[in-house]
């Protein structure tokens, strides 16, 4: 079983890290985690080459993900929030899977299989009403376009001062996760 997790945060060990972590030691097979402040990825130049060809016409870090995403499981996309939405630098990857969404345009969007996906979203602000919805209605996109099944939404508000080690119910939700993408 391959997971790829794209991880949003610039902290190394912030709150979205914690999540991530404690996940992935959860997770049996490969888990390979994609850090997008890690990941050299220039922005879509919304050339359309992708439009009418499978891939991009841009050649960098991206790759080396495509193929990863193309054979991955399970798909799991990890992120703070910020004002909203996901950073800058998650969100120029998610630009670049454009080529999926253009195969359905083109008519062969068999090129990806279908997966189990996920999504782990950091707030740290104390909860409030509509917190998490832009993300998650851009990130279910995401998954859809990608042929990813949603199995999960888990959403970890006020973190700035309720770290993960506080929180016996996100641990509990992120086992729960794991145990459902580790069947086939």
């Amino acid at each position: 079983m391959k997971t790829i997790i794209l991880e949003g945060s610039a902290r190394r060990r912030g709150r979205t890290a914690e999540l991530v972590e404690f996940l992935r030691l959860r997770l049996p097979g490969e888990v390979t985690v994609v850090r997008a402040y890690d990941t050299p990825v220039s922005p879509c130049r919304d050339c359309r080459y992708c439009l009418s060809h499978p891939g991009c016409a841009v050649k960098d870090e991206m790759k080396d993900l495509y193929p990863a995403i193309e054979g991955c499981d399970n798909l799991i996309i990890a992120s703070p929030l910020y004002f909203h939405s996901v950073p800058a630098p998650l969100k120029t990857i998610i630009d670049r899977l454009q080529p999926y969404w253009a195969a359905t345009v083109r008519g062969d969007e068999d090129q990806i299989s279908t997966k189990r996906g996920a999504l782990l979203l950091v707030g740290g602000a104390p909860p409030f009403e509509g917190q998490f919805l832009p993300a998650e209605l851009m990130l279910r996109g995401v998954l859809s376009d990608l042929h990813a099944s949603c199995e999960d939404i888990i959403r970890m508000d006020d973190a700035d001062r309720r770290p993960l080690p506080q929180r016996p119910e996100i641990q509990t939700q992120l086992t729960a996760l794991a145990q459902r993408l580790s069947t086939l």
